[in-house]
């Protein structure tokens, strides 16, 4: 089977540069991070209820001021962290490949959701002991009958409250925890090959950063070149819409931007054989269009029968060059 019709048949799932996205590398992050989000708003807003209470019923509020200063600060730090990863999720989510990747950033990558991960189990530990703490603290004035009495309004609350977080941050641990352990272990074959295929997605991202993949709306690409017009993509076969966006290698050649970052997964060449560095020829005598042109009738013919007598003019060229090798 040709390298074109390999491609062709791939499953048409979503462009193969989004992966690089963080929330695809930690699902279960996501799945969770609604919760993190309400749970953190929730835990931020008692405390500081509970902090207002100490000051209005309290004696000496200052140490249990101060024990609860620690809690608040690590929410609102553990709020700031999900509302950031839940807004480049809400902005990338439903954005096409040309947005994706003019917003593509630090927040998106995968290494950000990996650290938010450890970062939120870190927390969620934290928060879980030192409530403990602050429980056990007001436990021992409960012992202070006199002092419970005048108190007990400002206690009770802050005791119920510390117990209920303690329960729901064990819960947030456990479940990270947990579900890690469950996940399936790959081998180091898998491993290596999804790193590798990540390597290289970093690099055609890159490249389109760089402006050496340009996307480009191809109907402004017809109307400036009108010589050597493509309209059609050469690895799907299937004929460019005026208003799309396409990507043009810098040899010239266009294609779907799908189609073009699958097809540099498998080989790191343009579709028609040319070099992706700019500063090696393009092709070598006449390109494949030129001679794909040429080849039909004086007529021309359709998007799909120059993509076709390009691609067999192709495969003519590798048996040419195959055969000359083995002789």
């Amino acid at each position: 089977m040709s390298e074109v019709s390999r491609v062709r048949d791939m499953p048409e799932t979503g462009d193969p540069v989004l992966d690089l996205l963080g929330w695809h590398g930690e699902p279960l992050l996501l799945s969770r991070l609604k919760w993190h989000l309400l749970e953190s708003a929730f835990e931020t807003a008692c405390i500081a209820a509970g902090m207002m209470l100490c000051e209005q019923k309290l004696t000496n509020p200052g140490i249990i001021l101060r024990l609860l200063s620690l809690p608040l600060a690590v929410t609102i730090l553990k709020l700031c962290w999900a509302c950031q990863l839940m807004w480049s999720y809400q902005r990338m989510k439903s954005a096409d490949f040309p947005t994706a990747v003019r917003r593509m950033g630090c927040l998106n990558s995968r290494g950000c959701w990996s650290c938010s991960v450890a970062v939120f189990t870190g927390l969620s530990c934290l928060l879980m002991v030192w409530h403990g703490l602050v429980f056990l603290l007001l436990l021992c004035n409960m012992a202070e009958p006199l002092q419970f009495a005048e108190e007990g309004a400002a206690v009770v609350p802050l005791m119920c409250s510390s117990a209920l977080f303690v329960v729901i941050n064990f819960c947030f641990w456990r479940d990270i925890i947990g579900n890690y352990d469950d996940m399936p272990l790959v081998s180091a074959g898998q491993s290596r090959s999804h790193f590798l295929d990540l390597q290289k997605l970093q690099v055609i991202y890159n490249m389109y950063r760089s402006q050496m993949i340009r996307l480009v709306n191809f109907g402004t690409v017809k109307q400036e070149d009108v010589e050597d017009n493509q309209v059609a993509c050469a690895i799907c076969l299937e004929d460019f819409a005026d208003r799309e966006t396409v990507a043009k290698l810098q040899c010239g050649h266009l294609f779907h931007p799908r189609c073009i970052n699958k097809w540099l997964l498998e080989d790191w060449r343009c579709p028609f054989r040319c070099s992706l560095d700019a500063s090696r020829p393009a092709c070598k005598n006449q390109s494949p269009w030129q001679d794909a042109h040429a080849s039909l009738s004086p007529g021309g013919g359709t998007g799909t029968d120059i993509l076709r007598a390009a691609a067999e003019t192709i495969e003519g060229h590798d048996r040419v060059a195959d055969h000359t090798l083995q002789a």
